[in-house]
């Protein structure tokens, strides 16, 4: 059910990251599908994954709430990635 509660509606409290697009940044497959299962099995709405940096900076136009960055993609660093989200005020994480 969605009842209201005193944190938000049921459904909410069961899943965290419901309607929260969050994009995932990560090169190894295996880690990147783990990260996607977990975050969608906290309701969140999946932009990616990336697995290039090209290809990752490419979503920071889109409209995110968060995202889960690994610092090294194949010998690429992310730190222009994490300059644009922190410039548009995207929260994100380093893995």
């Amino acid at each position: 059910t969605d009842e209201p509660t005193m944190h938000g509606t049921s459904n909410q409290r069961q899943l965290p990251l419901a309607g929260r697009r969050v994009l995932i940044v990560e090169d190894e497959v295996i880690v990147a599908m783990d990260v996607e299962w977990a975050l969608m099995s906290a309701g969140a709405d999946i932009a990616g994954p990336a697995h290039r940096l090209a290809d990752a900076l490419a979503f920071a136009d889109e409209p995110l709430d968060a995202a889960v960055l690994d610092i090294n993609l194949d010998g690429e660093l992310v730190w222009p990635l994490a300059e644009r989200l922190a410039a548009a005020g995207v929260p994100f994480i380093l893995a």
